[in-house]
């Protein structure tokens, strides 16, 4: 049975960007709701991580518009746009590698601790053990996958309303990447909507409500997640296929 949506959190409308004069992404839209579980898919280059650095205000944007929980942030900076609760975990775990893994999880909580709310740092230990015992190591001791973990660790701790997640299983063994992605899925069953930039196609639609396609910069496909994983377009654009 299909999961019942929330409200719609995030409204992406006809939005374009470029480098330079090169166009990256064109007319995407999209709607992500409270609660919701959304899989982008796409080969390397599909602009995926573009139109999420954008949506984040990151990048500038040439055109469109974009939402969230009803309010207009297409000009908003960053720093406005993570305290209304849009946390993106950039590709490549960007830590602090000269802070302790402790000091790193500070840096993230300054969003909370600003609202005057109690951080709950256990919990962060409590999903990712491996991170407990060295929570007073610096951050470039840990291993590349522990960095990720750290990363992604620093995203939940800030409570998000929506988690970007983008391409997290770089580097990481699969019985880890299946626990950050579980991790996931739960924080969605929870209320928080979270989108998931993924190369692990199967992986993704096994934890996702619902999925898009991105290729050359446009949105060409999206459905529901059993639909996508029968559907011939991600079987083309995967496969090299049409």
């Amino acid at each position: 049975m299909a999961k019942k949506k929330g409200a719609a959190l995030l409204e992406i409308s006809d939005l374009d960007v470029s480098y330079g004069k090169a166009p990256v992404v064109i007319g995407a839209s999209l709607v992500v709701h409270e609660g919701e579980f959304h899989a982008i898919l796409g080969r390397n280059g599909a602009g995926k991580s573009t139109m999420l650095h954008a949506v984040s205000g990151l990048i500038a944007k040439r055109g469109g518009r974009v939402r969230f929980d009803g309010k207009d942030i297409t000009s908003s900076s960053p720093e406005k746009i993570v305290e209304l609760g849009l946390i993106q975990v950039l590709e490549g775990h960007r830590i602090f590698p000269s802070l302790s893994l402790q000091d790193n999880l500070d840096v993230a909580a300054y969003p909370i601790r600003r609202r005057g709310k109690r951080v709950d740092y256990e919990r962060i230990y409590r999903l990712f053990p491996e991170l407990a015992a060295k929570r007073n190591d610096p951050a470039s001791s840990l291993s590349g996958g522990q960095q990720q973990i750290l990363a992604v660790g620093q995203g939940i701790l800030a409570e998000p309303r929506l988690l970007i997640l983008d391409e997290p299983s770089g580097g990481l063994a699969p019985i880890v990447v299946d626990r950050i992605l579980d991790v996931a899925a739960q924080l969605a069953h929870e209320g928080a909507a979270i989108i998931l930039v993924e190369q692990l196609v199967e992986k993704a639609l096994r934890r996702a409500d619902t999925a898009c396609v991105m290729d050359t910069g446009r949105i060409v496909h999206q459905g529901t997640a059993e639909e996508m994983a029968s559907s011939s377009v991600v079987r083309e654009i995967y496969l090299g296929h049409g």
